[in-house]
């Protein structure tokens, strides 16, 4: 740290610390706040609830790098956190623990032996800490090393005003809204999904029409698929998925899934792939049911609890091939993630704002999860200031 500088507002004295980025020029970076308390979402206990609380400010190794969060968005994985009703969740979530892992922000500080990113970069954060040093690591497939610990689940996450995090997950970012920004973690699972399969001139199926959900409907369209029918009992949803592209949209609810949709594919006896997006039992059994023989599924939705499937007639002897995907591949899926962003990179660039639908500042979080609770939505941003959610860009 080159110094202190202490700066007075009409409201209080403010300490600020100066920091520079090492340039060949060596001019001072515009000073940043950096409180020794700050806001954080965190889960107090056992038991259902989050709440806004305040702790430390988190502080920094050499090989770090501490980011000034801008915006954040809820993922469904957030919610069984607040529910505390799921299995996993109850295991891996200790009493304390800052949540929220999808975000981005601006750097404000850097450790002494980071050199890939400078002070007041945006970036996104890549959420899977893995190890890199482990077999799958060492393959390219660090998004299941063993060793891997996440952010807002293991390590504390970004639902908070500021997060510490090793540089080499930092994803720096050319301008974007701060929204857009905020979701290229769940936009990278889509990407990561679609890159799987062949989908030019194929039909597809998706089950569950979340962000993930929609983001693979917008990616396939761009990619040449040929038809694209998605599930979804939430109307919203639905609604939102034929906007962004679905050519049939149906509620299983009230809606004959089954037979709509192999009357639609009578020629090839199916849909080509099935995108799995819901983690729902029933959904799983459908899509199953609706994909060729010879067909490919992608699940990406997890599921609370094991579920009985006929493994001999939908899967064995309809010989396909299925995919099982967690994240992103680290980190072969963010040069995909700034390639489908970047319109200097291709004709068919991604827009994923009809997908964003919700503002809230950090301080109506109980507001802005129970939409999400409710499905009423698409991607649901946090903002940690007023001021970052009126400009939403930096």
């Amino acid at each position: 740290m080159q110094g202190c500088i202490l700066f007075f507002t009409h409201r209080c004295l403010i300490g600020f610390e100066a920091v520079t980025t090492g340039k060949k020029d060596a001019q001072m970076e515009e000073c940043t706040m950096k409180p020794g308390m700050m806001r954080a979402v965190i889960k107090p206990g056992e038991g259902p609830g989050v709440q806004l609380a305040r702790v430390p400010t988190p502080t920094i190794g050499t090989t770090d790098v501490l980011i000034k969060v801008k915006a954040a968005s809820i993922c469904g994985s957030d919610i069984p956190i607040y529910d505390w009703d799921d299995p996993w969740t109850r295991a891996t979530v200790q009493p304390g623990q800052i949540i929220g892992h999808e975000f981005c922000g601006e750097v404000i500080e850097r450790g002494e032996q980071v050199d890939i990113v400078s002070v007041g970069d945006l970036v996104a954060v890549e959420g899977h800490l893995n190890c890199g040093a482990c077999t799958q690591c060492r393959n390219g497939e660090g998004n299941v090393c063993p060793n891997v610990k996440l952010l807002g689940f293991e390590r504390p996450g970004a639902f908070a005003e500021y997060i510490a995090v090793p540089a080499r997950n930092v994803i720096p970012l050319s301008r974007l809204p701060l929204s857009v920004a905020a979701i290229l973690d769940p936009f990278g699972c889509a990407v990561h999904s679609v890159t799987k399969v062949p989908l030019v001139n194929n039909t597809i199926l998706i089950t569950g029409c979340g962000p993930i959900g929609l983001m693979t409907i917008t990616l396939a369209k761009i990619l040449g698929t040929r038809r694209i029918f998605a599930t979804e009992v939430s109307q919203y949803r639905l609604d939102l998925a034929t906007k962004i592209g679905a050519d049939l949209a149906l509620n299983p609810h009230s809606d004959d899934v089954e037979t709509i949709v192999k009357k639609e594919t009578a020629i090839d006896s199916g849909v080509d792939v099935l995108f799995e997006m819901s983690g729902n039992p029933e959904a799983i059994k459908l899509g199953f049911k609706v994909l060729r023989p010879g067909g490919q599924a992608i699940l990406l939705g997890l599921p609370k609890e094991p579920v009985l499937f006929d493994f001999a007639n939908e899967l064995v002897s309809k010989s396909i091939t299925v995919h099982g995907i967690i994240g992103r591949n680290i980190y072969k899926t963010w040069v995909q993630v700034q390639k489908f962003l970047d319109p200097a990179c291709s004709t068919k660039s991604i827009n994923l704002m009809p997908i964003i639908t919700h503002h809230f500042l950090i301080d109506d979080f109980e507001k802005a999860m129970d939409l999400v609770r409710s499905r009423r939505c698409g991607k649901v941003i946090l903002y940690m200031e007023e001021e970052s959610m009126l400009q939403n860009s930096i």
